[in-house]
């Protein structure tokens, strides 16, 4: 299949793309190309965290209550700042990073995950060792993975992000 020359895009457009792939192989998969009792679903990056972590499971209704005892505490004014800081859109849009998460129907955990490298991964050495930690990760605790990277190797992934897991 022919792929775009993605480094002559912006990050918006990237994103954008990144999104639609993401939804239109999760329903591919979930069409019937997954063996019987497996989907697919989206799962958005917490920074620093794995997508296992943002799995959660449903209590069982019969274990008690699940609200908290503790208080809620609001701000009624925004804090009041002497600087601002605007965010490179290339971090942004990894705050918003989806990668596909293949799981059992009857459970949250994880078996496999796809995860469509973006630019915001190759932007900066730690963001190449946050993906690569990440997939590393996953892989020591028995979850399989399919890297994509339409990138070609940069400056902080001389090996490409094959070679940096």
């Amino acid at each position: 299949m022919p792929v775009h020359d993605w480094t002559r895009v912006d990050a918006g457009t990237f994103h954008a793309f990144h999104g639609a792939w993401i939804a239109h192989l999760m329903g591919r998969l979930n069409s019937g190309v997954l063996p019987a009792g497996y989907c697919a679903l989206s799962e958005q990056h917490a920074p620093g965290l794995i997508p296992d972590v943002l799995a959660l499971t449903h209590p069982d209704p019969h274990s008690g209550p699940t609200v908290p005892s503790g208080g809620l505490a609001l701000a009624d004014a925004p804090p009041a700042v002497g600087r601002r800081l605007v965010a490179d859109s290339k971090v942004v849009y990894r705050t918003r990073q989806r990668t596909l998460a293949i799981r059992p129907v009857s459970s949250d955990q994880i078996v496999a995950i796809v995860e469509i490298a973006s630019p915001g991964n190759k932007d900066r050495a730690s963001s190449v060792r946050e993906l690569a930690d990440r997939i590393d990760d996953g892989l020591r605790i028995g979850i399989h993975a399919m890297l994509i990277d339409l990138f070609p190797p940069g400056r902080f992934d001389p090996e490409g992000l094959h070679g940096a897991i």
